[in-house]
């Protein structure tokens, strides 16, 4: 959990109300810091584009893909993600391993979507 989240968090159990998480990918943290995109720009393997924002982009923001160590959003397109991977040469099994990496799948990531 982020300094920003756990702020959020504390604060939200001192007001007895919901706490406020960030509810966008990490790609718009990418934009945010005007980092450019390795995805796009290098054809590096990024979890960006599915994964929940929280981290300020560390991983891209030192030229490296994104992890997924905040793990998937919401309605994730993990579907085309994985079609994209596969389109640059990753294996299914190293496609899955992307998706699994850091935690069980989750119902955004289950196996049956990547295979």
């Amino acid at each position: 959990m982020g300094e920003r989240d756990l702020t959020e968090l504390v604060i939200s159990l001192m007001l007895n109300k919901k706490a406020d998480f960030l509810e966008y990918c990490v790609c718009v943290e990418c934009k945010l810091q005007d980092n450019i995109c390795v995805l796009v720009a290098y054809d590096e393997p990024c979890m960006g584009p599915v994964t929940n924002a929280g981290c300020s982009a560390l991983c891209p923001s030192q030229n490296r893909g994104c992890y997924s160590c905040w793990g998937p959003m919401k309605d994730a397109n993990a579907r085309a993600l994985a079609d994209h991977f596969e389109w640059m040469g990753l294996s299914r099994e190293d496609i899955f391993r992307k998706f699994t990496e850091f935690a069980e799948p989750e119902a955004e990531f289950k196996p049956g979507q990547l295979k």
